[in-house]
C-alpha cells in the first residue's frame, strides 16, 4: 500500500513537471520577444579590427628597439652619475685637506703673532687664501655647490673676503640660500 502511494505521487510529480515544461516551451517566445534593433548579424565596428601596422611584428620589434635604446641611455646616465659622484667626492677630499692646512696655518700664525711655521706673515697668508679661493672657484657652480655648502661659516667668510667680485658672486650662487644669507650678514658686519 505504501509502495502504491509512493508510485502514485511519483507519477503525479513527473506529469506536473512535463506539463510545466511543455507550457514553458510554447509560452517562452511570447514573453521573450526578440529586439527589433538587433539584426541577425552583429556589427561590432572597429572594435575587433586588427591594425597590422600598429600591432604587427614590425611594430613590436620597433618598440623593443626603442626599449633597448632607452636602457642604453639610462646606463650611460648612470655611468656619468657615478663619475660625477667620484669627482665630487675627490674634490670634497681635496677641499677638506686644504681647509685643514689653512686651519693649521692660521693656528700657527696666531700662536706666533701673525707669522706661521714657514715664516709667512699675514700677507703670505692672504696670498694663500686667495690661491685657495681661486682654485676652488674655478669649478662651475654645480661642482662647487656640494663642496662649499659643507664648509664652516668661518671658512666661508675667509674664502669670501679673499675672493674677487666675480668669485664672490659665484660663491653666493653655489651656496644654499640660508648659508648665503648668513655669509652676507657676517661679511657686512
Amino acid at each position: 500500500m505504501f509502495l502504491r502511494r509512493l508510485l502514485l505521487w511519483l507519477v503525479i510529480l513527473i506529469g506536473a513537471f512535463l506539463l510545466f515544461m511543455v507550457i514553458s516551451f510554447y509560452l517562452y517566445p511570447v514573453f521573450n520577444q526578440p529586439d527589433d534593433e538587433l539584426p541577425g548579424e552583429f556589427d561590432l565596428g572597429d572594435f575587433y579590427e586588427y591594425d597590422y601596422e600598429e600591432f604587427g611584428p614590425q611594430a613590436v620589434s620597433d618598440l623593443l628597439g626603442q626599449i633597448s635604446e632607452l636602457e642604453d641611455e639610462l646606463e650611460e646616465i648612470r655611468d656619468k652619475e657615478k663619475q660625477d659622484v667620484t669627482t665630487i667626492d675627490s674634490l670634497y677630499a681635496v677641499n677638506r685637506e686644504l681647509e685643514d692646512e689653512l686651519r693649521q696655518t692660521q693656528a700657527i700664525a696666531e700662536a706666533n703673532g701673525g707669522i706661521d711655521g714657514n715664516g709667512n706673515g699675514p700677507q703670505q697668508l692672504d696670498a694663500q687664501l686667495e690661491e685657495v679661493a681661486s682654485n676652488l672657484l674655478v669649478l662651475n657652480e654645480e661642482e662647487l655647490a656640494p663642496i662649499v655648502n659643507r664648509l664652516s661659516d668661518n671658512m666661508l667668510l675667509e674664502l669670501y673676503e679673499n675672493s674677487s667680485g666675480m668669485q664672490r658672486q659665484q660663491l653666493l650662487r653655489a651656496l644654499e640660500p640660508a648659508k648665503a644669507a648668513t655669509l652676507i650678514n657676517r661679511a657686512s658686519s
